[in-house]
């Protein structure tokens, strides 16, 4: 870098300071850079050293670039792409299980040998390791538009889940109420008895209705007719870069729907909502505001962990609700409408989970 004293009439001194160097530009050239109208040398140098700099990040290769940035420069061309919340499970999962292993990784440098072996270590369910895969699979596929690299080596990796039983992933009635004792039972001077009733409802609410959690965030006092027993889905809250955000887009159209309440609900929603306004919220955080999915998620995997159930995450619930549907002996259609899911197969394939009495009692039923 150096610098060079110019003759100017405009100037008050008589003259300005030019600043001129060197760099290499994003596609391997040299190039030269110069800029003049600095009344000082001092102002001069500041201003080269702080262009220089610009100049030496943005000429770096597409192939040196990390995972980190790329993933910071893709992240905002999702903005307007994606759902809020869909986002948010984005940002969570590179935070939580890719910036670590993957964030200071040269892209071009991992290969599929290396994704393999770490997806073959994921103790983790096949939906949640499937997520895993869309964000890497997309953010190498950026790489590739980017010039980054030519090949994603994501196609190539499979993906499999920890095996489970016939029962894993449901919850029966017992083990609600087990979790409800525990959260009566803790003892922490922070856990109001305000927050305590929120958690239980927040439980009987998704065991009796399959709602998802976003969805029982939002529902008000208003939303439940009591006189015809009748709870009003059509609004959910999403969380949206950390803060809740209330919602009429749902996940689907069919998610939007009036829902029958079952007895055991109907009572408990009854004493529940007795002091409350219509347009109060059944939950909300301290400030009796729209409480963050994800706070409210890990505070409900707490208190199931001290119930003894170390495994329990919300959407347990709503697999526990259709697979009582279908165990019923209820029609997969009519259980596809509870659901409010879009098509039959959907409630058959992913959410029930039969065992081996459930077999036994169906052949029973076929041929008594």
């Amino acid at each position: 870098m150096y610098y060079e004293k110019r003759p100017s009439k405009k100037a008050k001194k008589g003259y300005t300071w030019c600043v001129k160097f060197y760099y290499i530009d994003q596609a391997g050239f040299k190039r030269r850079y110069s800029k003049s109208g600095f009344e000082t040398k001092a102002a001069a140098q500041a201003h080269g050293i702080q262009k220089q700099k610009e100049l030496q990040e943005y000429a770096q290769l597409p192939e040196d670039k990390t995972v980190a940035r790329l993933w910071e420069e893709w992240k905002k061309t999702l903005v307007f792409e994606l759902a809020p919340g869909t986002m948010s499970n984005y940002e969570q999962i590179y935070r939580v299980h890719l910036s670590k292993r993957f964030g200071n990784r040269k892209i071009n440098t991992i290969t599929y040998s290396e994704l393999q072996e770490y997806f073959d270590g994921l103790d983790l369910s096949l939906g949640y390791v499937k997520n895993i895969k869309a964000v890497l699979s997309h953010l190498f596929l950026y790489a590739m538009k980017d010039g980054s690299m030519t090949h994603n080596p994501m196609n190539d990796v499979t993906v499999h889940a920890k095996k489970k039983s016939a029962s894993e992933g449901t919850l029966s009635l017992s083990d609600l109420e087990a979790i409800c004792e525990a959260i009566d039972n803790n003892n922490n001077s922070r856990m109001s008895l305000q927050r305590k009733a929120m958690l239980k409802i927040f439980l009987y609410i998704g065991y009796y209705t399959g709602l998802r959690i976003g969805e029982i965030l939002a529902l008000q006092k208003s939303d439940i007719d009591f006189d015809s027993r009748i709870l009003h889905v059509w609004k959910k809250v999403e969380d949206f870069n950390g803060h809740p955000k209330l919602t009429t887009e749902m996940k689907t159209m069919s998610s939007q729907a009036d829902l029958p309440l079952c007895q055991p609900l109907y009572e408990i929603l009854r004493d529940y909502c007795k002091d409350l306004n219509d347009s109060d919220l059944l939950i909300t955080n301290s400030k009796g505001e729209l409480a963050p999915q994800s706070n409210f998620r890990s505070a409900l995997k707490r208190e199931a962990a001290r119930a003894g159930y170390p495994d329990f995450h919300p959407h347990q619930l709503r697999h526990t609700f259709v697979t009582n549907l279908i165990r019923s002996g209820l029609d997969p259609k009519t259980a596809a409408q509870l659901a409010r899911h879009k098509t039959v197969s959907i409630t058959l394939n992913v959410y029930t989970q039969m065992n081996s009495d459930d077999l036994s009692n169906a052949i029973v039923r076929a041929f008594p």
